[in-house]
């Protein structure tokens, strides 16, 4: 938590891919969640077209 470098090295490692919320902590959900859901569509969309 709070270390996005870290965060992104890890993901990378796992093949994951990662998606900064800037200004948005651990609590992005409840901070704006209308950012985090479009965020979670662009994933969503991309897995169904993989």
């Amino acid at each position: 938590m709070a270390q996005p470098a870290l965060d992104h090295e890890v993901a990378a490692r796992l093949g994951a891919r990662t998606e900064e919320l800037d200004g948005l902590t651990h609590y992005w959900m409840l901070q704006d969640p209308d950012r985090g859901a479009e965020a979670l569509e662009r994933f969503w969309a991309a897995c169904a077209s993989a």
